[in-house]
């Protein structure tokens, strides 16, 4: 079959490559000059590896990224790092990794921190969470690990995160934020976008076809077919394929499909995306003087989540031995710092950076924004019964977003589990 897919994420790539792993012909087509989706980097004359846009990295338990990269021969690119975690709180640091750090904490009782223990103990167990669905994660965690515990170890980042959404996530999205997580830290050769770059070059020696700068504009059927419009195909400006695979958000989903049937498009349009904007700071000194790489914020008043510093994770010889940080945030799509430049956002974040890194401005070298209208879903009580299945209502056309990695959180991994998955239903349906 001849075999349409549009994006060039990592959820486009695990599909295509399985496709054409059964022989059918597929072309991709990104709208970016670069494939990678929110996994792409940039680089600099000066760096020998790329530094992703928003941060990334992965953990020992994302089996699906092993497995699909052992496939294409790069599992090897993958290495491990012991990083170290810390949260801020009340104004100081403290290492929050692992049961040992959490026993060490101050301003927990000890029946405090047993039931938070025993809590995360038993999401860390048990096998699958989609059933905690049901239930609201702010709810469950005030009744179980007590008000104070909520109050100090989870207030400030879930509301900070979702905002007006807090009070609405369900249970199924803490158990696998929980459980997925590991100390270990994974982190590609090179850095994503050079894992990405040899993804692609599996594909196109596999006969995939990928045509970057090059956004499709309108997918609809004619005839027993599917056409696929861009104003960067030559002569008519469309190609034809059997079936087309749309890998975007639901909202760009929408609107580039407008044969499909208004019921299936109001189901859609009920999913909710947060946005995210990273500010990359490179400094010609570390911004921790600890070694801490990631510092999540528990304090709702600050203007941002966490503050990432990569050069505590990858050696920062590989970047003409500068520190590089991450400053992150997601926001709702309305909010005017998706929009903001480099120095507007550095310059509300300021007074906060300096709390934590008093003369880090004196040792800045330069920093970069970088924006996604639609990074986070927001996962409401019994998000499955209102998911669409990647299966849509017209005969040929699927549909794989960073909504169908629930109950799973956001990240690499999933991505490429949604990509097998979808690649798998098509395949399916062609044996039928």
């Amino acid at each position: 079959m001849r075999i349409g897919i549009i994006g060039a994420g990592l959820t486009g790539l695990a599909a295509a490559w399985d496709l054409s792993q059964e022989g059918h012909q597929v072309t991709i087509f990104e709208e970016a000059e670069k494939a990678g989706g929110l996994a792409r980097g940039f680089t600099r004359s000066n760096w020998d590896w790329w530094l992703d846009e928003h941060y990334h990295h992965l953990f020992t338990s994302d089996r699906a990224m092993h497995n699909w990269l052992a496939e294409l021969g790069l599992d090897q690119e993958i290495v491990l790092h012991d990083a170290q975690t810390k949260s801020l709180i009340g104004g100081q640091k403290y290492q929050l990794d692992s049961p040992l750090s959490l026993l060490k904490l101050p301003m927990l009782s000890w029946l405090d921190k047993l039931r938070v223990g025993v809590v995360l103990a038993f999401f860390k167990l048990l096998p699958t969470g989609q059933w905690l669905e049901r239930f609201q994660t702010q709810q469950f965690l005030r009744l179980t690990m007590g008000s104070r515990a909520y109050r100090i170890l989870w207030r400030s980042l879930m509301e900070g995160k979702f905002g007006d959404w807090a009070s609405r996530v369900n249970l199924a999205w803490f158990w696998a934020r929980i459980k997925a997580r590991t100390k270990l830290l994974g982190y590609p050769e090179g850095g994503f976008q050079k894992l990405v770059e040899a993804v692609a070059d599996c594909l196109t020696k596999n006969g995939v076809q990928i045509c970057l700068s090059t956004p499709a504009t309108r997918v609809y059927k004619q005839g027993r077919g599917w056409q696929v419009k861009s104003r960067r195909l030559a002569v008519t400006g469309r190609a034809e394929f059997d079936q087309v695979l749309i890998t975007c958000s639901g909202q760009i989903f929408g609107e580039l499909v407008p044969q499909l049937p208004v019921a299936y498009l109001q189901k859609v349009n009920q999913l909710k995306m947060l946005g995210a904007v990273t500010l990359v700071l490179e400094l010609d000194q570390p911004f921790f003087d600890d070694g801490t790489y990631w510092l999540n914020i528990c304090d709702d008043k600050w203007p941002f989540l966490a503050v990432v510093e990569h050069t505590n994770l990858i050696d920062r010889i590989h970047y003409g031995n500068r520190s590089l940080v991450y400053v992150g945030n997601y926001l709702p799509q309305n909010d005017a710092r998706l929009s903001m430049t480099a120095p507007q956002l550095l310059k509300q974040y300021l007074p906060f950076l300096e709390k934590v890194s008093p003369s880090f401005a004196s040792h800045l070298t330069n920093h970069w924004v970088f924006a996604s209208r639609f990074a986070q879903p927001i996962v409401e009580l019994n998000h499955s019964r209102i998911l669409p299945t990647m299966t849509t209502p017209l005969s040929g056309l699927y549909w794989s977003s960073l909504q169908h990695v629930y109950p799973w959180d956001r990240g690499a991994n999933y991505a490429v589990k949604a990509g097998r998955q979808v690649a798998q239903l098509i395949i399916n349906k062609g044996i039928e």
